[in-house]
Parts: C-alpha cells; sequence; structure tokens
C-alpha cells in the first residue's frame, strides 16, 4: 500500500466519528436550545457523542498497533462477546439507518485466539 492510499486510508475512517460528532454536537445544540428542551432527543445525541468519540479512539489505537513492533500476548477470546460488543458499537449507526438486527447466537462456539484488549475505558 502506498503512502498516499494509507493516509487517505486514515483520513477516511477518522472523518466518519469526527463528521459524527460535529452533527450531533449541532443537533444537541438546538435540542437545548428549543422551548421546551427535547430532552431525551438530547440525550441520544450526548450518547451518539460519547459513542463517535470512542470510535474515533478506537480508529487511533488501532493505528498505533498496525505500526507498533511490540508482541502482543494472545488470549482466548468469546466470538459471542466479540458479536455483542461490535452490535452495541453500532447501535446507534444501525437505528439511524433503520436497519433491524436479530441475532442468533450459537453457544458452546470454540474460541479463537487473539491480541489482548485494553480494556482502560471500559466497555463499548
Amino acid at each position: 500500500m502506498t503512502l498516499e492510499a494509507l493516509a487517505t486510508s486514515i483520513a477516511h475512517e477518522v472523518r466518519q466519528p469526527l463528521t459524527s460528532i460535529v452533527m450531533s454536537g449541532n443537533a444537541l445544540q438546538r435540542y437545548i436550545s428549543d422551548t421546551p428542551p427535547k430532552l431525551e432527543k438530547a440525550r441520544l445525541n450526548a450518547e451518539r457523542i460519547i459513542a463517535a468519540g470512542h470510535r474515533g479512539s478506537q480508529i487511533l489505537d488501532d493505528i498505533r498497533k498496525l505500526f507498533g513492533t511490540d508482541e502482543r500476548a494472545q488470549d482466548p477470546i468469546d466470538v459471542n462477546a466479540l458479536t455483542l460488543t461490535v452490535l452495541r458499537n453500532f447501535d446507534g449507526e444501525l437505528k439511524k439507518h433503520n436497519i433491524a438486527t436479530r441475532l442468533e447466537l450459537k453457544a458452546e462456539l470454540p474460541q479463537i485466539i487473539g491480541p489482548q484488549r485494553s480494556t482502560a475505558r471500559g466497555p463499548c
């Protein structure tokens, strides 16, 4: 991959959560300024801002890891738990685009081996 293509890809990935933060922030200001304030819509936009901030942070962490040289410990990963985390992370976007999900997790899936994930920020 060329540096130009890599830079374009990184810019695209980072721009998505930033755009979401700006749009949700603008909507949040409108909902709070309404008389009476639309508190439920304001709360939903605040949640979107937080989720987009976490997505942006994860993108930057992933970029850092991509270019890192240190070996990370490998641990078993529960595929069902990973699937639930991904769906939680995309919940706002799925709802925004009126996409319904139906989850059918299989019990007793074998775990896969992958890099340890930092839990410093807590669950997504």
